[in-house]
């Protein structure tokens, strides 16, 4: 019998990376994940978790995707250059910012 996993819960889940490590969990058996995007996760992959449309940095979103004892992987952030290049200010807000609040939950 093998040990139950614990909750993951993965930010920017709906990205490339994101997308094939969700697949990489599920077929490795993997259970309780929860993927809090921005971006629509793909519908073969939202059957299988849960999912929390929305901003990774919104304490409510946090309470609701994470579960005591989560394990968090944090790949959500800008990838635009000419976007954060444009407003450093909120990019820094989005990336830093919203970090900061994720490591407090």
């Amino acid at each position: 019998m093998r040990k139950k996993r614990p909750p993951i819960c993965i930010t920017g889940g709906s990205g490339f990376v994101g997308t094939h490590l969700v697949q990489l969990l599920l077929r490795r058996g993997w259970q309780d994940i929860s993927v809090i995007d921005r971006h629509p996760l793909d519908p073969r992959l939202r059957r299988a978790v849960r999912f929390f449309k929305g901003d990774f940095s919104i304490p409510r979103l946090l309470n609701r995707a994470l579960k005591r004892g989560s394990f968090v992987v944090h790949l959500a952030g800008t990838s635009n250059q000419a976007t954060s290049e444009k407003d450093p200010a909120r990019d820094a807000q989005s990336s830093i910012v919203g970090a900061t609040r994720l490591f407090d939950a």
